[in-house]
């Protein structure tokens, strides 16, 4: 199942990043986001968009720093463990 998630995420972050997602996917979206569970597939898919340009992920610019500022904001009130 933990597969099958990831890949909703995954399916989930392309849609809104290329801007045709719904407003029930973003909001879907958020939810994952929040939960922090794939942070790590997100940093993954981020760098991924950053360091090669044949990654196949396509996204709209605006779009993606909306969803950088969201997760930064998230962030601010989490704590850390060292």
């Amino acid at each position: 199942m933990k597969n099958k998630d990831g890949e909703r995420f995954s399916e989930l972050l392309q849609v809104h990043l290329s801007g045709k997602a719904t407003s029930t996917a973003y909001n879907e979206l958020m939810q994952m986001i929040k939960h922090g569970k794939y942070d790590d597939l997100l940093k993954k898919r981020v760098d991924e968009s950053f360091l090669h340009d044949s990654s196949g992920i396509s996204f709209d610019v605006n779009r993606a720093e909306d969803l950088l500022y969201r997760i930064l904001n998230s962030e601010k009130g989490r704590q850390y463990l060292p």
